[in-house]
């Protein structure tokens, strides 16, 4: 069959399956994550094996498209399998993309997202933990969590940011709350004296991805 190759290569195209769901975080003293967050957007790529944890401040439509299009980049959304939620309902329509309902009479069978939800909890806890930062942290901790993991190679030694980019990020892992020393933006930053360092001291809490999905290191100062 000449067609089959060229229907493999459509199948594993990025995007083509997503499966998604929300973890809410607040706990019933609204305590929330630093920028206002209280819940995480969890998206899992069957293509690349990604998974991303992306906090939002509300569970709606708009929060949910917005973390779909950061997701997607340029790329169109196929199908999208997920739990019976209005806002990811109304995203992937918004979106142009076709979502997978549950089996009927189950609003809870999406086995793998919710499997990689603890898992995703659990990495996030003991990011915290070793990071000694306090909880109101976990909108930065679960992004750091799951950008060190779509960069690490898997059992075949090729890692989901690979299979998504064609290339191994050169971002360096580094560990949540690390202590670095950099050199500040010129223009948010003024040295208070001639002879103090120009460095500043902070710690690690994330990396971040602009529109070429290139890696940029966020620093808290202290």
């Amino acid at each position: 069959d000449l067609h089959y190759p060229l229907r493999r290569q459509r199948q594993m195209c990025i995007r083509d399956r997503l499966t998604c769901d929300h973890i809410i975080c607040k706990n019933w003293l609204d305590h929330k994550g630093l920028g206002g967050k209280s819940d995480v957007f969890t998206v899992y790529d069957f293509a690349t094996s990604e998974l991303w944890g992306i906090p939002v401040t509300m569970l709606d439509t708009w929060d949910t498209v917005e973390a779909l299009q950061f997701i997607a980049g340029d790329q169109s959304l196929h199908v999208v399998y997920a739990d019976r939620s209005d806002a990811i309902d109304k995203a992937v329509k918004y979106l142009h993309g076709m979502r997978k309902k549950p089996q009927p009479g189950d609003s809870q069978s999406n086995g793998v997202i919710e499997s990689l939800n603890r898992r995703l909890q659990e990495g996030t806890r003991a990011s915290l933990i070793q990071a000694g930062l306090p909880i109101c942290w976990w909108s930065y901790a679960v992004q750091h969590w799951c950008f060190l993991r779509n960069i690490a190679p898997d059992t075949t030694g090729v890692s989901p940011y690979f299979k998504r980019h064609g290339e191994n990020c050169t971002a360096v892992s580094l560990p949540l709350g690390l202590g670095v020393c950099y050199y500040p933006n010129k223009t948010k930053y003024k040295h208070q004296h001639k002879f103090q360092s120009r460095l500043c001291y902070g710690v690690v809490v994330g990396y971040g991805l602009n529109l070429g999905h290139t890696c940029l290191l966020y620093t808290s100062p202290s």
